[in-house]
């Protein structure tokens, strides 16, 4: 059976949620996000499993560990095809899959990272204004892609079909969903996905 360590509120849900879509069996490990922020849970035994001692952490019935989120959905999706939450390598739609999944942790992330950090995270003296109108004006760039993504009245990014780059997606953007409202069509996709009973089952989970 599949193990997943995960911490609620961490970029581990997105791998939960995704195994729940799936209908797979897995075992749960949760590590409060208190202890995550504190490196509570980063002892010898974790750190064997994870160089950095974070989450999520896969491990495989094969004795196989993986860890980033982005490449362990793709090594599920790729992993069990009949599932259909990626489009199979032939296809055309795999490139924008795979476009979708980097633009999640390579453009609309950091931003969205550094947001959180200065308003929320860091103590006040230690905020930079000038570092979060950067990351405030970049993040609403990202929004904008997505909203012309969306523009042809889409159900899904891909279109028809949910993905897990739609999982990818919607959940860092639910990091800082003040900003949503300026863009309507993103805000209806989010609905769409928190609204299936998969993310349910994953939000719940114990």
């Amino acid at each position: 059976m599949l193990k997943l360590y995960h911490a609620p509120r961490s970029r581990s849900a997105r791998v939960l949620w995704l195994l729940e879509e799936m209908g797979l069996a897995y075992e749960l490990e949760i590590i409060p996000f208190r202890d995550l922020l504190a490196g509570k849970h980063r002892t010898p035994e974790y750190l064997a499993l994870h160089p950095l001692g974070l989450v999520p952490l896969l491990e495989a019935e094969d004795g196989l560990r993986l860890f980033e989120s982005g490449a362990i959905c793709a090594w599920l999706t790729d992993r069990h095809p009949e599932r259909g939450l990626a489009p199979l390598p032939a296809e055309a739609a795999r490139a924008h899959w795979q476009q979708w999944m980097y633009f999640s942790v390579a453009t609309l992330e950091p931003p969205a990272w550094t947001i959180i950090r200065h308003t929320r995270m860091l103590p006040e003296n230690k905020r930079n204004a000038p570092a979060l109108a950067s990351a405030t004006r970049r993040y609403r760039d990202t929004l904008e892609v997505l909203e012309k993504a969306l523009a042809d009245e889409r159900e899904w990014l891909l279109g028809e079909t949910f993905t897990s780059a739609d999982i990818m997606l919607v959940l860092t953007l639910q990091w800082s969903p003040g900003f949503l409202s300026d863009f309507p069509k993103v805000k209806a996709w989010c609905a769409r996905a928190m609204a299936r009973p998969a993310y349910r089952r994953a939000k719940h989970a114990k």
